[in-house]
């Protein structure tokens, strides 16, 4: 069972990522509102968080069924604070993700409110996940480091330094 488990830790990331980019691009391409606790939003914004919850799900069973150190399950105390750092970063992304999608802020990069679009919704599907992931990634390293280099900031994200394990 361990053998298979060491293969699996190779496969599974990339199998999840896979997974997590289909749905959000069966979103994309669905193209349409949908309603959500009586609010409409764009489905593109719906699968993305699902994804993404998906992909917390996921990574949650995993790390209790294989993880990567078994001493990592003994409590020490930090669950709160990793969860605090969690949603105080990942959380806030995906709710300005939501709450972006229902002010129409995501129409800016459709052809709506400007009159042009931010988007190259021409480009294929592909291209565009692509551009999505390195804009992504971009977004991300930068909150990082400022996060490293503001002082108020500092202060949330001390927390992912100050543990033991992550």
């Amino acid at each position: 069972m361990d053998r298979v488990k060491y293969l699996l830790s190779f496969i599974l990331w990339p199998l999840l990522l896979g997974v997590c980019v289909a749905i959000t691009y069966y979103g994309f391409a669905k193209d349409e509102t949908v309603l959500l606790m009586g609010v409409g939003m764009n489905s593109s914004i719906l699968y993305f968080n699902v994804a993404y919850l998906f992909l917390i799900v996921s990574l949650w069973r995993l790390e209790i069924w294989m993880p990567h150190e078994r001493e990592w399950h003994k409590p020490d105390g930090q669950n709160f604070a990793s969860i605090m750092h969690t949603l105080s970063s990942k959380g806030t992304v995906q709710g300005l993700l939501l709450y972006g999608g229902t002010i129409g802020l995501a129409d800016m990069f459709d052809n709506g409110t400007l009159g042009f679009g931010l988007w190259p919704k021409d480009w294929p599907m592909w291209g565009q996940v692509i551009l999505a992931l390195v804009a992504a990634e971009f977004g991300l390293y930068w909150a990082h480091r400022w996060a490293h280099e503001m002082a108020f900031l500092w202060r949330f994200h001390a927390v992912h330094h100050s543990v033991t394990k992550l």
